[in-house]
């Protein structure tokens, strides 16, 4: 006979978990603006007693603002196409269609060189 308690356990786990911590779409959880992040870390950056470990953390958290910031200046940017509304106009680029061909297939394969250089 099959041993199914591991089984039924293992479901039986997943339900609870499911039931206790689990979010339903009614559950509305407030989204922090950008300010209250940044207060919030700044509170918490007065927190730290040692000043190299603060230095690297407001470093850090900085450079996380900063691209958190930049995120939603790009959520709410438009997207602009580099050729507008003419779809066409990538392949206009090229004068002529064995030129496309040449710059796709010379995209595709890297020849190499004889060289004496480490790095290449």
């Amino acid at each position: 006979m099959m041993d199914v308690r591991s089984p039924l356990a293992s479901v039986g786990l997943c339900a609870a978990l499911l039931l206790a911590g689990g979010c339903s779409p009614s559950d509305e959880q407030k989204q922090a603006t950008l300010e209250e992040k940044t207060a919030k870390f700044e509170q918490s950056l007065d927190s730290i007693q040692d000043p190299k470990l603060r230095d690297a953390i407001a470093d850090l958290g900085g450079s996380l603002l900063l691209l958190e910031r930049a995120r939603v200046k790009l959520a709410t940017k438009p997207i602009e196409a580099e050729y507008g509304e003419d779809t066409l106009a990538l392949l206009k680029h090229y004068p002529t269609p064995q030129g496309l061909v040449d710059t796709y297939i010379n995209g595709l394969f890297v020849l190499r060189k004889a060289s004496h250089s480490d790095y290449l």
